[in-house]
Protein backbone atom coordinates (compact mmCIF):
# COMPACT_ATOMS: atom_id res chain seq x y z
CA UNK A 1 0.00 0.00 0.00
CA UNK A 2 2.36 2.16 0.64
CA UNK A 3 3.87 1.52 -2.20
CA UNK A 4 0.88 3.21 -3.95
CA UNK A 5 -0.44 5.94 -1.56
CA UNK A 6 2.92 6.74 0.06
CA UNK A 7 3.82 6.88 4.18
CA UNK A 8 1.40 9.59 4.53
CA UNK A 9 -1.49 8.22 2.44
CA UNK A 10 -1.22 4.89 4.72
CA UNK A 11 -1.21 6.53 7.66
CA UNK A 12 -4.34 8.36 6.56
CA UNK A 13 -6.04 5.16 5.81
CA UNK A 14 -4.89 3.61 8.93
CA UNK A 15 -6.86 5.77 10.96
CA UNK A 16 -10.01 5.61 9.44
CA UNK A 17 -11.48 2.68 10.89
CA UNK A 18 -11.44 3.43 14.32
CA UNK A 19 -14.27 5.86 14.36
CA UNK A 20 -16.64 4.12 12.89
CA UNK A 21 -15.67 0.83 15.43
CA UNK A 22 -15.86 2.95 18.36
CA UNK A 23 -19.77 4.29 16.61
CA UNK A 24 -20.77 0.44 16.12
CA UNK A 25 -19.81 -0.41 20.16
CA UNK A 26 -21.68 2.71 20.77
CA UNK A 27 -25.08 1.70 19.06
CA UNK A 28 -24.50 -1.74 20.18
CA UNK A 29 -24.24 -0.33 23.56
CA UNK A 30 -27.21 2.14 23.22
CA UNK A 31 -29.97 1.17 20.72
CA UNK A 32 -28.39 -2.86 20.77
CA UNK A 33 -27.82 -2.38 16.71
CA UNK A 34 -25.90 -4.95 15.33
CA UNK A 35 -24.51 -4.27 11.65
CA UNK A 36 -22.41 -1.36 12.87
CA UNK A 37 -20.41 -2.85 15.15
CA UNK A 38 -19.58 -5.63 12.70
CA UNK A 39 -19.12 -3.10 9.94
CA UNK A 40 -17.09 -0.79 11.82
CA UNK A 41 -15.13 -3.80 13.28
CA UNK A 42 -14.18 -4.77 9.48
CA UNK A 43 -12.88 -1.65 8.68
CA UNK A 44 -10.78 -0.90 11.69
CA UNK A 45 -9.40 -4.86 11.32
CA UNK A 46 -8.59 -3.63 7.38
CA UNK A 47 -7.22 -0.35 8.56
CA UNK A 48 -5.35 -0.95 11.55
CA UNK A 49 -2.88 -3.03 10.22
CA UNK A 50 -2.04 -0.37 7.86
CA UNK A 51 -1.87 2.08 11.10
CA UNK A 52 0.47 -0.18 13.12
CA UNK A 53 2.76 -0.65 9.58
CA UNK A 54 2.86 3.14 8.98
CA UNK A 55 3.05 4.19 12.38
CA UNK A 56 6.56 1.87 12.80
CA UNK A 57 7.62 3.22 9.94
CA UNK A 58 7.70 6.53 10.22
CA UNK A 59 8.85 5.81 13.78
CA UNK A 60 11.92 3.98 12.63
CA UNK A 61 12.76 5.86 9.26
CA UNK A 62 12.14 9.27 10.59
CA UNK A 63 15.25 9.84 12.97
CA UNK A 64 18.85 10.18 12.65
CA UNK A 65 20.24 7.12 12.81
CA UNK A 66 21.82 8.32 16.25
CA UNK A 67 18.08 9.35 17.40
CA UNK A 68 16.20 6.63 16.85
CA UNK A 69 16.55 5.02 20.23
CA UNK A 70 15.24 8.07 21.70
CA UNK A 71 12.46 8.39 18.89
CA UNK A 72 10.74 5.00 19.60
CA UNK A 73 11.49 5.45 23.20
CA UNK A 74 8.76 8.28 22.49
CA UNK A 75 6.84 6.63 20.46
CA UNK A 76 6.17 3.70 22.69
CA UNK A 77 5.88 6.41 25.64
CA UNK A 78 3.08 8.57 23.74
CA UNK A 79 1.55 5.78 21.97
CA UNK A 80 1.28 3.87 25.62
CA UNK A 81 0.35 7.12 27.71
CA UNK A 82 -2.54 7.51 25.38
CA UNK A 83 -4.33 3.93 26.56
CA UNK A 84 -3.15 5.73 30.11
CA UNK A 85 -5.29 8.83 29.24
CA UNK A 86 -8.14 7.12 27.80
CA UNK A 87 -8.90 5.33 30.68
CA UNK A 88 -8.05 8.31 33.36
CA UNK A 89 -10.79 10.13 30.83
CA UNK A 90 -13.04 7.00 31.15
CA UNK A 91 -12.67 6.83 34.78
CA UNK A 92 -13.15 10.15 35.44
CA UNK A 93 -16.75 10.61 33.17
CA UNK A 94 -17.99 7.46 35.23
CA UNK A 95 -16.87 7.26 38.92
CA UNK A 96 -20.02 8.63 39.89
CA UNK A 97 -22.22 5.86 38.15
CA UNK A 98 -23.27 3.49 40.28
CA UNK A 99 -24.34 1.05 37.33
CA UNK A 100 -21.55 -2.28 36.94
CA UNK A 101 -20.56 -3.30 33.45
CA UNK A 102 -21.52 -0.46 31.04
CA UNK A 103 -19.25 3.22 30.49
CA UNK A 104 -21.79 6.49 29.95
CA UNK A 105 -22.80 7.09 26.62
CA UNK A 106 -20.39 10.52 27.45
CA UNK A 107 -17.71 8.32 27.04
CA UNK A 108 -18.49 6.71 23.72
CA UNK A 109 -19.14 10.27 21.85
CA UNK A 110 -15.79 11.79 23.21
CA UNK A 111 -13.58 8.55 21.49
CA UNK A 112 -15.92 9.12 18.49
CA UNK A 113 -14.73 12.40 18.06
CA UNK A 114 -11.21 11.66 19.03
CA UNK A 115 -10.54 9.05 16.64
CA UNK A 116 -12.82 10.66 14.04
CA UNK A 117 -10.33 13.51 13.94
CA UNK A 118 -7.42 10.94 13.38
CA UNK A 119 -7.45 11.37 9.62
CA UNK A 120 -7.10 14.63 9.74
CA UNK A 121 -4.08 15.06 12.19
CA UNK A 122 -2.20 12.87 9.86
CA UNK A 123 -2.54 15.23 7.38
CA UNK A 124 -0.08 17.03 9.66
CA UNK A 125 2.46 14.69 8.61
CA UNK A 126 5.58 15.44 6.53
CA UNK A 127 5.82 13.73 3.50
CA UNK A 128 9.43 11.90 4.14
CA UNK A 129 11.22 13.89 1.23
CA UNK A 130 10.34 17.43 3.11
CA UNK A 131 11.37 16.10 6.36
CA UNK A 132 14.70 18.14 7.52
CA UNK A 133 17.44 16.30 9.34
CA UNK A 134 19.85 17.37 11.42
CA UNK A 135 22.68 14.88 9.43
CA UNK A 136 21.48 15.90 5.69
CA UNK A 137 20.44 13.17 4.70
CA UNK A 138 16.66 12.69 2.94
CA UNK A 139 14.43 9.58 4.96
CA UNK A 140 14.82 6.67 2.73
CA UNK A 141 11.21 5.01 3.26
CA UNK A 142 10.18 3.57 -0.09
CA UNK A 143 9.67 -0.08 -1.45
CA UNK A 144 11.84 -0.51 -4.24
CA UNK A 145 10.99 -3.92 -5.26
CA UNK A 146 7.30 -4.63 -6.64
CA UNK A 147 4.95 -5.15 -4.07
CA UNK A 148 4.59 -9.37 -4.78
CA UNK A 149 7.98 -9.80 -3.73
CA UNK A 150 8.29 -7.55 -0.21
CA UNK A 151 5.02 -9.88 0.36
CA UNK A 152 6.80 -13.49 -0.72
CA UNK A 153 9.96 -12.04 1.22
CA UNK A 154 8.27 -11.37 4.69
CA UNK A 155 6.27 -14.28 4.00
CA UNK A 156 9.26 -16.23 3.59
CA UNK A 157 10.72 -14.55 7.52
CA UNK A 158 7.79 -16.57 8.62
CA UNK A 159 9.13 -19.93 8.22
CA UNK A 160 12.90 -18.69 9.42
CA UNK A 161 14.63 -20.14 12.37
CA UNK A 162 14.19 -16.79 14.32
CA UNK A 163 10.64 -16.11 13.97
CA UNK A 164 9.68 -19.80 15.14
CA UNK A 165 12.27 -19.32 18.15
CA UNK A 166 9.82 -16.05 19.19
CA UNK A 167 6.60 -17.63 18.24
CA UNK A 168 6.02 -18.70 21.88
CA UNK A 169 6.71 -15.49 23.67
CA UNK A 170 4.95 -13.96 21.45
CA UNK A 171 1.65 -16.44 22.27
CA UNK A 172 2.10 -15.75 25.80
CA UNK A 173 2.04 -12.57 25.58
CA UNK A 174 -1.12 -12.06 23.65
CA UNK A 175 -2.55 -14.99 25.16
CA UNK A 176 -3.31 -13.02 28.62
CA UNK A 177 -4.74 -10.42 26.33
CA UNK A 178 -7.01 -12.69 24.69
CA UNK A 179 -8.17 -14.39 28.23
CA UNK A 180 -8.94 -11.05 30.35
CA UNK A 181 -10.62 -9.50 27.34
CA UNK A 182 -12.54 -12.06 27.16
CA UNK A 183 -13.60 -12.55 30.40
CA UNK A 184 -13.93 -8.64 31.43
CA UNK A 185 -16.39 -8.84 27.78
CA UNK A 186 -18.79 -11.26 29.08
CA UNK A 187 -21.99 -10.33 30.05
Amino acid sequence: MVHYIGIKGALIFGTIGYAPYAAGLYTKSRYDVDWLLLFGAAVCGISAGVFWMAEAAIAIAYPEPWNKGKALGYWLTYRLSGQIIGGAVNLGLNADRNQAGQVSYTVYILFIAIQAAGPFVALLLNKPDRVQRKDGKKVSLEILQDPWFEMKKTARLFVTKKFLLIVPFIGQAVFAEAVFFTYLSRE
